[in-house]
């Protein structure tokens, strides 16, 4: 392999690595937002019961 191709091979591997992260990243983003928003009823219902134990 010439230099010059071995180039061209490694910017093309930058390229997809970086799209690869970007999609792992997008991926991890919407599944932490699903988690949220699932959870969400567990945690008003935690908040509520606090706020009834705090009352005096």
């Amino acid at each position: 392999m010439s230099p010059e191709e071995e180039w061209v091979y490694e910017e093309k591997l930058d390229q997809l690595s970086l799209r690869l992260e970007e999609l792992v990243l997008d991926a991890f983003i919407v599944v932490m937002q699903k988690l949220k928003d699932r959870n969400e009823p567990f945690v008003q219902e935690f908040l509520k019961s606090f706020e009834d134990e705090m009352k005096f």
